[in-house]
């Protein structure tokens, strides 16, 4: 069975660091591995809001440094010391969309986001906005500049197809949740 035998830091910056592992894999052999961790070892949370009166989802457009390109996401963000996730979802989403969450319908389970090259973990929650509660400015850090972006549920899977053709970055997470509605939307049993 695979375990970890050592790991060691490589690199320190305020935010990540670089680690060096050292593991056994299946086969009993010794091997190495580098990966990137957050210097807080906090997780996240991503969350697939809804406003269910419009039939639309609320998705936020950034800019992220390390793929050099504005991206297309969920809101999300680091689950603080003391919160569980769905404190912090609830947080998040107003943080970065002035929104509300009224119903949480689905709080997942922590999943990696890329296991080859981080340790950090995101769960999934969707949540429906209140409608009736009027959307508050944006509590923004210093560094972020975020733009909310109201899409149509029907037309998620060709709105981000068009994103990316303009030159956005899609976020993988939510990219497969568009092409699963997608699928799920045009799925016949007899077509198998």
């Amino acid at each position: 069975m695979a375990e970890i035998k050592q790991t060691e830091t490589v690199a320190q910056g305020k935010f990540l660091e670089l680690q060096r592992i050292t593991f056994i894999n299946d086969d009993g052999k010794e091997l190495k591995w580098e990966a990137c961790q957050r210097t807080n070892r906090t997780n996240a949370v991503s969350i697939f809001a809804i406003k269910p009166q419009s039939g639309t989802t609320i998705l936020v457009r950034q800019f992220r440094p390390p793929v050099g390109s504005y991206c297309i996401e969920c809101p999300a963000g680091l689950i603080e010391a003391g919160e569980g996730a769905l404190e912090s979802a609830k947080r998040e989403l107003t943080e970065e969309t002035g929104y509300t969450a009224s119903t949480i319908l689905e709080e997942g389970f922590a999943a990696e986001n890329s296991a080859g090259m981080s340790g950090e973990l995101t769960t999934p929650i969707i949540a429906l906005i209140d409608e009736a509660v009027p959307q508050r400015k944006q509590s923004l850090d210093a560094s972020e500049h975020i733009e909310i972006l109201e899409v149509p549920l029907a037309e998620l899977y060709d709105f981000l197809q068009e994103s990316n053709a303009k030159g956005d970055v899609v976020n993988g997470k939510l990219l497969t949740f568009a092409y699963g509605l997608k699928f799920a939307n045009s799925f016949r049993q007899d077509s198998f």
